[in-house]
């Protein structure tokens, strides 16, 4: 079944992924992606990845 909503009520909802030649590519290509992702109240870490 396709559903023509996708509904949410909190929690962690989706996560991205990507690769890239070294960690600062994968991330920026995470960031690029998340930028085509809209809903009401999406809110997404920013920190991810930094502590490598």
């Amino acid at each position: 079944m396709i559903a023509d909503e996708i509904k949410t009520n909190g929690g962690r909802v989706l996560a991205v992924t990507s690769f890239g030649k070294n960690y600062q590519e994968a991330i920026d290509q995470s960031f690029s992606q998340l930028e085509k992702i809209q809903y009401e109240g999406i809110y997404y870490r920013k920190d991810i990845g930094f502590d490598l």
